[in-house]
Order: C-alpha cells, then sequence, then structure tokens
C-alpha cells in the first residue's frame, strides 16, 4: 500500500530523475563512441585473433542474458506485493542499457529507478527493490562461484574461506525473508514464493553471463589455459562480484580484470589481461544488440508494452 508521504515524495523524485533522463541516451552514446574509437585497434586484433563463431555465440548468450535479467525484476516486485509485467520490465532494462557506460557505473540503476516511479511505484517499494536486486547480486554471485574458484587460489586461509562461504551465503540466500522480517519487526514482509523465483533467475542469469564469458575465452585458442568452462566461468563471476563491491571503480574495471588474471594465468597475466578487457568490448556490443532489439520491437509490436507509451500501464 503506497502511503501519502510516500505519493507526496514520488513527484519529487521523479522531477529530478527526470531532468538526468534528459542527458542519458546522448551523453551515453558519446561515451560508447569514444571507447569504441580509443580501443578499435583492439577489435580488430580481437575479430581477428578469435575463432569468430565462438565470438559470436558469447555475443548471442550475453544477449539472452539482457532477456532473463528482467524476469529478476518482476519476481522482485511481486515478492513485495506489487506487479510488473514482463515485457515492461524487459522494456526497461534494456532502453537503460546504454546508461551503463556512462562515467559512474550507477546510471543504468538510476534510469530504471525513474521509470519505475513513473509507472507509479512508491519510493518506498523501489527502495526495497533496489536492496534485495542488490543483496541477490552479492549472494549469487558468490555461492554459485567461490567454491569452484577456491582450487585456484594459493593462499591456504583465502581457499577455506571460498570453499565453506557458499554454503553460508546459499543459507543466507534461503533464510532473507525470514531475516527481513526479524529485522524489520515485521514491517518488511516478502512473498517466499515470488523471492525463490528471483533467486532462480538471478542463478540462471550470472550462469548464462559465466558461459559467455568461458566462450569468449575459448575463442582464443593461443591462451591455453589450463581452467575448464566451469572453472573460467565461475572465475568472471567471481571476479565481477568484488569488481561490483568496488565502488571506486566504474563497473569494476581493472578490478575484475586483475582478479581474473590471477586465477586465471600465473605467467601470462599481462597477455590475459588485454583480452580480459577485450570482453568489455564484446559486452558493449551484446548491449547495444538489445538495446536496438528493444527499438525494433517497440516500433514493430505497437502496444506491445502499453497502450500510448511504455511506461503508460500501470501496474496493479
Amino acid at each position: 500500500m503506497t502511503t501519502e508521504h510516500e505519493v507526496r515524495a514520488a513527484p519529487r523524485g521523479q522531477r529530478i530523475l527526470r531532468g538526468a533522463r534528459l542527458i542519458f541516451t546522448p551523453l551515453s552514446f558519446l561515451v560508447i563512441a569514444f571507447v569504441i574509437w580509443q580501443a578499435r585497434a583492439s577489435i580488430a586484433e580481437m575479430v581477428r585473433g578469435g575463432v569468430w563463431q565462438y565470438l559470436l555465440f558469447a555475443l548471442l548468450l550475453w544477449v539472452l542474458s539482457n532477456v532473463i535479467a528482467p524476469l529478476v525484476s518482476v519476481q522482485i516486485f511481486r515478492a513485495g506485493g506489487a506487479m510488473l509485467a514482463y515485457r515492461v520490465a524487459l522494456h526497461i532494462h534494456a532502453s537503460r542499457l546504454p546508461a551503463k557506460y556512462l562515467p559512474g557505473g550507477i546510471w543504468h540503476s538510476v534510469g530504471r529507478a525513474n521509470d519505475y516511479l513513473e509507472l507509479g511505484y512508491g519510493m518506498r517499494q523501489v527502495g526495497r527493490y533496489f536492496m534485495i536486486e542488490n543483496f541477490l547480486i552479492i549472494a549469487t554471485t558468490l555461492t554459485l562461484s567461490a567454491g569452484i574458484v577456491a582450487p585456484l587460489v594459493t593462499l591456504p586461509e583465502l581457499r577455506l574461506i571460498l570453499r565453506w562461504g557458499p554454503l553460508l551465503l546459499g543459507a543466507a540466500l534461503l533464510v532473507f525473508p525470514a531475516l527481513l522480517l526479524l529485522l524489520t519487526h515485521g514491517r518488511e514482509r516478502i512473498g517466499v514464493a515470488a523471492y525463490l523465483g528471483g533467486v532462480g533467475a538471478s542463478c540462471a542469469y550470472w550462469l548464462v553471463v559465466g558461459l559467455a564469458f568461458a566462450t569468449y575465452i575459448a575463442a582464443f585458442h593461443e591462451l591455453g589455459l589450463a581452467t575448464d568452462v566451469v572453472q573460467t566461468a565461475a572465475v568472471y563471476i567471481f571476479s565481477w562480484c568484488f569488481g561490483y563491491l568496488a565502488l571506486f571503480a566504474p563497473q569494476g574495471i581493472g578490478v575484475s580484470e586483475l582478479i581474473s588474471g590471477y586465477l586465471l594465468a600465473d605467467d601470462r597475466r599481462a597477455v590475459l589481461l588485454l583480452f580480459l578487457l577485450g570482453f568489455r568490448l564484446l559486452v558493449l556490443a551484446g548491449d547495444l544488440v538489445s538495446w536496438g532489439l528493444a527499438l525494433v520491437l517497440r516500433w514493430q509490436w505497437k502496444g506491445w508494452i502499453g497502450r500510448k507509451h511504455p511506461l503508460a500501464e500501470k501496474q496493479g
């Protein structure tokens, strides 16, 4: 139930975010164009040196991850007692993808928050959504990857933590609804079935993301990595999480690559680092393809999201 305070707060938040929204897309594409221009030589080298079928499959997997990601949003809102249609969640997620590349690394979330407010959700609902989303990101990535990357770590104490950590995080994922209810003295209730659906969707998303990275790495035979597909995928998910936690590094750039390089290679880290940075270019391409497909769907299937505007359909 939206409170009177939330009704008053929502327009204020909408005005602030609507102003930022005006510069999101043009500024995003300026940054993207600059990145592509700066990396044009690396892009050409990557395309020449890699097996193009693997690179194409990795690109398609990344696009698939952008199709799965909105399912997490749908389930989180449902867990909080609100409805969000998948087609609306998909449009919001895909249309805001260019904002990921703005300096700061938070603008994709800011843009989505603005869209949720325009749909009529209260500030409290949106805040709770992002709290649960961030918890799921950290808990699922580490649960899925820490135990698998543990054998690649040379420090015994850290290896022990990584082996047992996923069990604790997995337990935390399962008991989170009860823990939240306890910590808020009964004020915050979330539906267990929908929440577990969000956990499942989040796991599916990260498995596809990890497989996309492993496929990309497999395209370059000259790397000669000793890790198998599962370990390579887990390394990316694990290193991405720590890059995400490194607030000083937008999108974790540099941090994720250094951790991946440490875990995947002992003697060729400098060479591997270039390929790891190259994966960000593939991610950029996948995000642009997803963004373009969302625009095509909106143009071809008028009303696939709403009658007049993609955000005009008010949720129940």
